[in-house]
C-alpha cells in the first residue's frame, strides 16, 4: 500500500546509513536543532539544507543526491493555505476624527536630568580652553635696558729689572666677540608650577568624570548578607594524582608499561646468546654472532561505533588515547556507523578492514560498540553476506577484540560462531596491557588454588 502523505525523514536517513554514510547521534541532534525553527523550504532548499547537515565529502554528495531524488521526487509543492486574519471588532477601532479633535498633551516625565551637570560641563570646557590657550601662546619677553658702560681697567706699570721678563708683554690685546642682538634670543618654554597645577587639575577632572560615568553604567553589586556560624576558610581537596575517572592509576601504569610489542627486521647491538651458541655449534666452533631484533610497541587502534548511545564509550576511548599519547605510544581513533565495513579516521581519510593486510600483524585493534548495528546487519538480507565475510576476516586478526557496551552476554552469544573475542569495557585496559580478561580468583578459591600448586604430587582437575 502506497501512502499518500509526505515522506518521513527517517526513511531517507535509514537509506543513507545503509549506504555507508556516518550518521550518528551528533547528526541526529544537529538535525533536531536545525528543524526546531520550523523553516519553510521548497525542494531545492530542503536538498541544500540536508546536504549541508549530512554530507561531508564529494562521494557522499553524489550518493545523497541519488537517494534524495528517490525519496523526494520533483513535484509541485502543495503549501497549506494560511488562515486569514480575524476581522477586528468595530468597537475597538476609533475613527480618525475622534483623535484629531482631541488636544495633544505631551507626556511629562519626572525630573530625571540633574541640573548641576551643565554647570560642571561648562566649567570643565572653560578650564580646558584656558589651559590650551595658555600653553599655545608664547611668553612675552620684555625689552632690555640700555647697556651699562664699564670703566676701562688700566694695568699699573711695573718697573722691570734688567734681564727680567716683562710683566706686560703686550700692552694692547685684540680679541673677537660675537654680537648677538637681544631680539634674537628665544627663551625655551618650561612648565611653571602654576601650569603643572593646571594640568594636574584637568587630569583629575577627567579621571573623576570617567569614574562617575563608569559607576553610573556599572553600579557596584550589593554586599552579600552575613553568613551564619561556620568556618571562615576551607582547605583545598587533596590531589588524587590522576586526571582520569574511568581508569585508575594502577590500570594506567599497566596499560602504558605492558603494552604489546613486536619484533622488527632491524638488528640491535644486544647479543642473542642462544642463537649465537647454536650458530657457533653448527659452524664447528667458529664464532658466529647473532644479534637480537629490535622490538617496537604495537600501535593501538580504537574504532568507535558512532551509533552507540552509551555515554561512557567516548570518555573511555579518550582517557586511553590520552594515557598512551603522554607515554609516547602510537594510538589512532576511528569511527564507524554500526558495522566496521568502513572506518573513518580524521577528515576524509578512511580505510576498509577487509583490505588491510600489512597492519593487522602489529596493530592492537579494539572495536567499541554495543552490537546493535551488527545484529541488525546480520539479520538484514541485503547486508548479511558482507557483514559475515567481514567478521570471518576479522577473526584472522591476531590482536583484535570487541568491547561490549550493550547488555552483558548478548554480543558474545551473537558472535560466538565467528570466534571473535568479546570483553567488557572495564577489561579493555587490562587487555591492552597484556593481562588476562577472565575473572581473577578471590577468597577461599584462591587459597585452594595456591595449595594445589604447592603440593608435592601433581594434581589433575578431577583430584582437585
Amino acid at each position: 500500500m502506497i501512502s499518500s502523505g509526505p515522506p518521513e525523514l527517517a526513511e531517507l536517513l535509514a537509506a543513507l546509513r545503509a549506504d555507508g554514510l556516518p550518521l550518528g547521534p551528533q547528526e541526529l541532534i544537529r538535525l533536531h536543532q536545525a528543524f526546531a525553527g520550523a523553516p519553510r523550504l521548497d525542494r531545492p532548499g530542503l536538498k541544500r539544507f540536508l546536504a549541508c547537515l549530512l554530507v561531508k565529502t564529494s562521494e557522499q554528495q553524489a550518493l545523497f543526491a541519488q537517494r534524495f531524488d528517490g525519496w523526494c521526487p520533483d513535484r509541485p509543492a502543495a503549501w497549506e493555505a494560511e488562515p486569514a486574519p480575524a476581522p477586528a471588532r468595530a468597537a475597538s477601532v476609533a475613527p480618525l476624527a475622534t483623535f484629531a479633535d482631541e488636544p495633544f498633551e505631551p507626556l511629562l516625565l519626572g525630573p530625571t536630568a540633574r541640573p548641576w551637570l551643565p554647570a560642571v560641563g561648562l566649567c570643565t570646557a572653560l578650564l580646558l580652553v584656558a589651559g590650551i590657550v595658555y600653553l599655545v601662546r608664547p611668553p612675552q619677553i620684555g625689552p632690555e635696558g640700555p647697556p651699562v658702560e664699564r670703566p676701562a681697567v688700566t694695568l699699573p706699570h711695573i718697573h722691570e729689572e734688567q734681564d727680567a721678563l716683562p710683566a706686560n708683554p703686550a700692552p694692547q690685546v685684540w680679541y673677537w666677540q660675537a654680537r648677538i642682538p637681544p631680539a634674537g634670543i628665544v627663551v625655551p618654554f618650561r612648565l611653571q608650577p602654576r601650569e603643572l597645577a593646571l594640568v594636574a587639575l584637568l587630569a583629575g577632572l577627567a579621571a573623576g568624570a570617567l569614574w562617575w560615568r563608569y559607576r553610573r553604567r556599572l553600579p557596584p553589586p550589593p554586599w552579600l548578607p552575613p553568613t551564619g556560624d561556620g568556618p571562615a576558610w576551607l582547605p583545598l581537596p587533596p590531589v588524587t594524582g590522576s586526571d582520569t575517572t574511568l581508569l585508575g592509576p594502577r590500570e594506567r601504569r599497566t596499560l602504558v608499561w605492558n603494552i604489546g610489542r613486536f619484533a622488527g627486521e632491524d638488528l640491535t647491538r644486544r647479543l642473542d646468546q642462544p642463537a649465537t651458541a647454536a650458530a657457533t655449534a653448527r659452524a664447528a666452533g667458529r664464532a658466529e654472532l647473532r644479534y637480537r631484533h629490535a622490538r617496537f610497541p604495537r600501535e593501538v587502534w580504537l574504532w568507535l561505533d558512532s551509533h552507540c548511545l552509551d555515554p561512557t564509550l567516548a570518555p573511555l576511548a579518550g582517557e586511553i588515547a590520552t594515557s598512551l599519547g603522554r607515554a609516547g605510544l602510537g594510538v589512532r581513533r576511528g569511527s564507524f556507523a554500526g558495522t566496521p565495513l568502513r572506518v573513518w579516521w580524521r577528515r576524509d581519510d578512511h580505510c576498509e578492514p577487509t583490505r588491510l593486510e600489512g597492519h593487522r600483524e602489529h596493530a592492537m585493534v579494539a572495536l567499541l560498540t554495543d552490537g546493535a548495528g551488527l545484529a541488525r546487519a546480520l539479520e538484514a538480507p541485503l547486508h548479511s553476506r558482507r557483514v559475515t565475510r567481514l567478521l570471518r576476516q576479522l577473526r584472522l586478526w591476531p590482536h583484535l577484540v570487541l568491547v561490549d557496551f550493550g547488555p552483558p552476554g548478548r554480543l558474545a552469544r551473537r558472535l560466538r560462531p565467528f570466534g571473535l573475542a568479546v570483553i567488557p569495557p572495564q577489561a579493555l585496559a587490562g587487555w591492552l596491557g597484556g593481562q588476562a580478561s577472565g575473572p581473577a580468583l578471590q577468597g577461599d578459591l584462591r587459597l585452594w588454588a595456591a595449595a594445589c600448586c604447592l603440593g608435592a604430587d601433581p594434581l589433575d582437575a578431577a583430584s582437585a
